[in-house]
């Protein structure tokens, strides 16, 4: 099994903050471990949410639209 966080652990590996993270979670956008009143994130749940949510960097040429000088 994985390692559990802590939202602040997960808000600082992902340059967020903890109300960010309480939001996803409210929003069920992310699977959490609830442990009593203490909510975890598993390091592969978190890994998994930040592929998920990864945009693919443009590669092909922008064309600029205006007048050439």
């Amino acid at each position: 099994m994985s390692r559990l966080l802590t939202l602040a652990e997960a808000a600082d590996r992902t340059s967020t903050t903890v109300r960010w993270w309480r939001s996803a979670i409210f929003e069920k956008r992310v699977p959490v471990v609830r442990v009593g009143r203490l909510v975890r994130i598993s390091e592969a749940d978190l890994e998994r949410f930040i592929e998920r949510n990864r945009e693919p960097a443009r590669t092909e040429e922008v064309t600029r639209i205006g007048r050439v000088s």
